[in-house]
């Protein structure tokens, strides 16, 4: 019966039309470039918009290699821009970021937090009224300068 309930919810959800104010989940992978390597990594988190132009996003972020690894949250308030009606938005993104990681020194690793700021600046495209997928281009201080490529899912209800 649970189930059955969890899937008529999800249904009327994703069934939806999109209104002025709206919470995604967003899970996101990307490729960190930091001390020199690239490491995996991954953000999952909760986009909200205020109206069809401005939004907040805050997301756990982690990157793990053999030799490096990190961890955080981050949150940013971001400018959304409908790209005509082709169902592309592109996005603009600033914050804070807080971080804890192994930073490389002289004689191997030392564990540490740091907080710094965070840029970023993609594209969303919607698949359908719930589902959509973007990429974006991240820049931040926390640790150590580094960017990364993202790619991701984000999933709208309203």
């Amino acid at each position: 019966m649970r189930a059955l309930l969890g899937t008529a919810l999800m249904a009327l959800v994703a069934s939806a039309t999109p209104a002025f104010c709206q919470s995604s989940f967003v899970a996101d992978y990307s490729n960190i470039n930091i001390f020199k390597t690239t490491l995996p990594g991954f953000d999952l988190g909760m986009h909200y918009q205020f109206d069809r132009y401005v939004g907040f996003e805050a997301a756990y972020e982690g990157g793990f290699s053999k030799n490096i690894s990190l961890n955080g949250a981050y949150a940013v308030a971001s400018i959304d821009v409908p790209l005509l009606s082709s169902g592309f938005d592109a996005f603009v993104s600033g914050g804070g970021a807080v971080l804890s990681g192994e930073t490389p020194i002289t004689n191997g690793f030392e564990a540490r937090w740091d907080a710094g700021l965070i840029a970023n600046a993609g594209v969303d495209y919607h698949l359908t009224s719930a589902w959509g997928v973007r990429a974006e281009y991240r820049y931040q201080t926390a640790l150590a300068h580094s960017n990364a490529e993202v790619v991701g899912i984000t999933f709208r209800f309203f």
